[in-house]
Formats: structure tokens, C-alpha cells, sequence
């Protein structure tokens, strides 16, 4: 079978030639896009099937909407630094949102998730969330939202490097463990989490009660103002 044709768009040449790097190392074909202005038929030619954008370039050019708007939409990564505009914006477009500094573990997964899926990897809604405790091999967090499919956690920077790319996390408040496969970790994006950590996970392997009981978490849980 052939490998995965992914394209690449970066306005740094040096983060295009890494992320093609990782993808040809991790069993799929890169196609770095060094014009992502070029006309919607020559890019549709490329005959892509997944993209990784930089979030600058989300409104730049057709490779957006060459990749998402069509019968069958190509899932989407966008690359960008701590911003929850441009996150949402993600969103909204369908798209997966990794944070810099790039991990090539992360995105790997993130790539894997989102192709097993045929669509971005957080499908249900995300629920932004009061303040709610929780814990992941020892480390205290703080829940910043959640979904269906995934939590955006929130912690002191100085963990950064004890998380480990897969862990359980508890909550206390629900009586609630769940494995978790960490995604990607960036700064907090405001003056209110400085010095602080974001990590966003996905759900792992979980038995079907360790499920239902964090669906009824994500609906039960106090939704933040």
C-alpha cells in the first residue's frame, strides 16, 4: 500500500523540512508546499490526502478549502503558537490545533488520530469548565475543557518534563480514571496562565466503564463563564 500523502505548508522552510522529516521517518510520503497561493486546480493536483498548515497561512491561499470544503474533506493539522483565536478558528474550520514546540511523538499521533478518524480528532464539542482538580501520575493539574474525545489540562511549567506521552488522569470530583494520550503541551496563551503549562490529551484505551464515566463528566460538569 502506498504511504499517506501529506502536505506540508510552513512559512519557515527549517519547520516544513523538519515536520517532512518526521512524516518520511513515520511511514508517510511528504509533499512540502513551498506556494500555498498557487491556484486552487494546481493544488488540488497535488493530490494530497491530509494537510499540516501553519496557522498564518489558514487564510492565505485555497489549501484550507481545497483540503476541508468537499464531499469527502481531508483532515487538517494546523501548526501554530499558544492563541486561542487562531484555535478556534481552527475549530471552526475543522481542523486539529498543535501547539508549538513541536513534538515529532505528538504529531505523529496527531497525523495517526486524525487519519484512523477521516476527520479532525475532536469530533464532539469542547466544553470549557469551571475549576476542577485533577491529577496525572502524581502531577496536581487543573481541567481548562473538555470533550467527548479529549481534556486541555492545565499545570506548573516546571513538569514539562515529567509527562510522559501516555498517563492516567484522575478526577477527584467525579471519581473518574481515564488513559490519556498526550497530544501536544504549549504555554498558556494569557497573562492569567503565566508560567503555566498546557497539554492537550486524547482519550486512549479505556474499558467501556472508565468511558461512560467520563462522557457523563463531560456532561455533568459546570461549564465555565
Amino acid at each position: 500500500m502506498a504511504p499517506t500523502r501529506i502536505a506540508v505548508a510552513c512559512r519557515s522552510h527549517v519547520e516544513r523540512a523538519t515536520i517532512a522529516e518526521w512524516l518520511d521517518s513515520g511511514g508517510y510520503h511528504a509533499m512540502p508546499v513551498p506556494a500555498p497561493t498557487a491556484p486552487p486546480r494546481d493544488l488540488e493536483a497535488l493530490g494530497f490526502e491530509m494537510l499540516i498548515i501553519d496557522s498564518e497561512l489558514m487564510m492565505v491561499g485555497s489549501l484550507v478549502h481545497v483540503a476541508r470544503y468537499r464531499p469527502t474533506p481531508r483532515p487538517v493539522i494546523v501548526v501554530g503558537d499558544a492563541d486561542v483565536e487562531a484555535e478556534v478558528e481552527a475549530e471552526r474550520r475543522g481542523a486539529t490545533y498543535l501547539v508549538r514546540p513541536l513534538e515529532r511523538g505528538a504529531l505523529l499521533f496527531a497525523v495517526t488520530l486524525a487519519l484512523a478518524e477521516g476527520r479532525p480528532m475532536r469530533r464532539s464539542a469542547r466544553k470549557p469548565v469551571g475549576p476542577m482538580a485533577a491529577s496525572l501520575e502524581g502531577v496536581q493539574s487543573r481541567i481548562i475543557d473538555v470533550s467527548y474525545e479529549g481534556v486541555r489540562l492545565e499545570l506548573a511549567a516546571k513538569e514539562r518534563g515529567t509527562l510522559p506521552p501516555a498517563f492516567t488522569l484522575r478526577v477527584p470530583m467525579f471519581g473518574v480514571s481515564v488513559h490519556v494520550q498526550r497530544v501536544w503541551l504549549g504555554a498558556g496563551s494569557t497573562a492569567r496562565t503565566s508560567g503555566l503549562l498546557w497539554c492537550g490529551g486524547a482519550l486512549g484505551m479505556n474499558q467501556e466503564r472508565a468511558v461512560v464515566g467520563w462522557r457523563t463528566l463531560v456532561d455533568r460538569a459546570p461549564q465555565s463563564r
